[in-house]
């Protein structure tokens, strides 16, 4: 009996030796979660930095082209007061046609700008999608008569929950990018289906140019423009 009084003694001094080995342990772990999360942070700061970079240069170099071709027509108008009127009346027409790129340039960056630091400002409403394209082809209407294309709306009358701006702002870029790259006589289709796990989809087809096969990994890319 004496000896098992003396085995089951509390052992005060493995008991703090495993209190001590558990507390150094929850240091240790700590310490190197905040040192992984610390990484993270810089890792994603960087990378913002980075994307913000880039942006900027992509942005500066898109904005070039079209102030460069104003200053460039209107500087030959200036200079030369006594030039044909036909050819300044072609001056003129293409300056305003860049003051429209550029408009549509300032456009994308200020829709950027909201999505990245104030989404919040996008107010969520039910958009009849099919409503939606109908405004934006009646929207566009000039353009695809002017440059004979044809687009046509295969979406069926449903209603979704989202921003009609950013919803409206993507079929419209589609439809721009077929009015104005497409080709002469092209038409443009969009249809819907719906996946098994209830994801909308939409499929937006031409049969216009295309774009060349070694330039479709940059087509996402902001402010990118082909040739």
């Amino acid at each position: 009996e004496v000896e098992l009084e003396k085995f089951f003694r509390l052992d005060w001094m493995l008991i703090i030796s495993l209190l001590l080995m558990t507390t150094l342990a929850l240091v240790a772990v700590i310490a190197l979660t905040s040192n992984y999360a610390r990484r993270d942070r810089e890792a994603s700061e960087g990378e913002k930095r980075r994307l913000k970079h880039e942006m900027t240069a992509n942005i500066s170099h898109e904005l070039k082209t079209p102030v460069s071709s104003i200053q460039g027509y209107l500087e030959a108008i200036v200079n030369h007061p006594d030039m044909d009127p036909a050819k300044k009346g072609l001056f003129i027409e293409r300056s305003y046609l860049q003051a429209l790129r550029l408009s549509d340039m300032i456009r994308d960056i200020s829709l950027i700008t909201k999505l990245e630091e104030a989404p919040e400002q996008f107010r969520i409403s039910a958009v009849n999608l099919k409503v939606l394209f109908s405004e934006v082809c009646e929207e566009l209407s000039d353009t695809l008569l002017s440059k004979e294309r044809e687009v046509e709306n295969g979406l069926p009358p449903i209603c979704i929950r989202g921003s009609y701006n950013l919803i409206y702002s993507i079929f419209r870029n589609l439809v721009e990018n077929s009015a104005k790259y497409a080709g002469k006589g092209c038409k443009a289709i969009i249809s819907y289906s719906r996946d098994s796990d209830g994801t909308h989809l939409f499929d937006y087809r031409d049969n216009g140019h295309g774009v060349d096969e070694a330039m479709l990994d940059r087509i996402f890319e902001r402010f990118f423009r082909l040739d």
